[in-house]
């Protein structure tokens, strides 16, 4: 009997081995294909990262997880932010805000890393929808909060150049080169534009 008890306990202890390989082995393979979807995702590839991190969140691991399916849901915003889907990165965020409440103590960080880029979303979506005002509003709301957020300003001046106030765009565009010199004129954003409409074809010294 005691033989028996013995051989049991050896075939569970054995077992319990294989399981904890098996869970390692799982976890690791998760995590590596999070890594791919991250490198893709700063690739510019945003369908395929979109395809990897649709499928993690399917994964009963991270739903388990808060942690894990946080992180999901907040790079499936990110996604759908770069494919100019704003409803469904809204939607991906706000799912991602719901899960931080299960224990808000640990998620401080994260919940307003998250409601910063909710915020992001939800002016870009009201400016496509042509909610430029109402954006602009949210904006300067969020502006209050953080006077010095340099990506909030710069977003509050394509704003004003959108509804045509050039000039108090380009205060906001000149206040982001006094708080962040390095960074430089961004041709990708609409200070040209604004320049270009006020005849103002300098190139201000940021050196």
């Amino acid at each position: 009997m005691v033989k028996k008890v013995r051989m049991v306990k050896k075939k569970k202890i054995a077992w319990e081995k294989v399981i904890k390989k098996q869970q390692e082995s799982e976890t690791r393979r998760l995590y590596q294909n999070h890594l791919k979807g991250i490198t893709l995702f700063e690739q510019g590839k945003f369908k395929e990262a979109l395809s990897i991190f649709l499928y993690l969140l399917s994964q009963d691991e991270i739903k388990k997880s808060p942690a894990l399916s946080v992180e999901m849901l907040r790079s499936l915003g990110g996604v759908y932010f770069k494919l100019q889907d704003y409803k469904k990165s809204l939607d991906y965020y706000l799912e991602a805000l719901k899960r931080t409440k299960e224990n808000l103590s640990s998620f401080k960080a994260v919940r307003e890393n998250i409601k910063k880029e909710l915020a992001f979303t939800l002016m870009l979506k009201l400016a496509t929808a042509g909610q430029v005002e109402t954006a602009l509003k949210l904006c300067e709301f969020r502006l209050r909060a953080n006077p010095k957020d340099i990506a909030l300003i710069e977003v509050r001046g394509n704003l004003l150049n959108n509804l045509g106030l050039w000039e108090e765009s380009i205060l906001c565009y000149e206040e982001v080169l006094e708080l962040d010199p390095p960074s430089g004129l961004n041709p990708n954003t609409l200070i040209f534009n604004s320049f270009l409409r006020l005849g103002a074809f300098f190139v201000p010294d940021i050196s």
